[in-house]
């Protein structure tokens, strides 16, 4: 008699469990992917804004030594804007220190008095949905003006305090930027700013979301 061959069939088991193990693998690596990627474009988008911030306290520190030019050569003291009280609440800076109030001083470009609360800008490109600076002033606090007081300044030293803030993806956005400036006789503002760099801007007291 001849033998029996039985043939072997290849088990469908273990190819199903070998597909499964793979597409799990691929599937895991995709959602990876797509996480990173999306983590990346959150980063860069948030690295956006806040430079957006940055650039909008910049202006408004800009436009505030303009402002405190223009009270000095008005003939106007320093503690006009130092004793404004107004609706808004004085600001705490986040180096410490006296309270900042908002500035109520008149405007160069449109002669208006005002306070310098939410002005709007205009920033280049489309990743924001809306950006604006607040000003606020301080009196120094330091040794040399003898009057030592929050609201009287008596040699000619203001700090000056930039908030810009942008309403982006849901979120505030703000950057503080604060400078000191000596006040000349004439008007000018310049040449005695205090903080380091090379605009006398120190520009790293502050970076947070949801800020003033």
């Amino acid at each position: 008699m001849r033998p029996i061959r039985r043939r072997t069939r290849p088990s469908r088991g273990s190819a199903l469990v070998t597909v499964i193990l793979v597409v799990l693998i691929l599937t895991v690596i995709g959602i990876g992917i797509a996480y990173f990627t999306q983590m990346e474009d959150r980063l860069s988008g948030n690295s956006r804004v806040m430079r957006a911030a940055f650039y909008a306290a910049d202006a408004g520190i800009r436009k505030g030594e303009t402002v405190i030019s223009g009270v000095n050569s008005a003939g106007l003291p320093l503690d006009s804007v130092l004793q404004y009280l107004g609706a808004t609440p004085p600001l705490s800076p986040p180096g410490g220190g006296w309270q900042a109030v908002i500035l109520n001083a008149q405007d160069p470009e449109d002669s208006a008095i005002k306070e310098f609360l939410n002005m709007p800008i205009t920033l280049p490109g489309a990743v924001v949905d809306r950006g604006d600076y607040s000003l606020y002033v301080r009196n120094n606090q330091e040794e040399t003006d003898p009057a030592a007081s929050p609201t009287v300044d008596r040699d000619s030293i203001i700090n000056l305090i930039s908030v810009g803030r942008i309403v982006a993806f849901g979120g505030n956005y703000t950057k503080i930027l604060e400078e000191q400036l000596i006040v000349g006789a004439t008007g000018t503002v310049g040449g005695g700013q205090k903080l380091v760099n090379a605009g006398g801007t120190s520009a790293g007291m502050k970076s947070t979301r949801g800020g003033p």
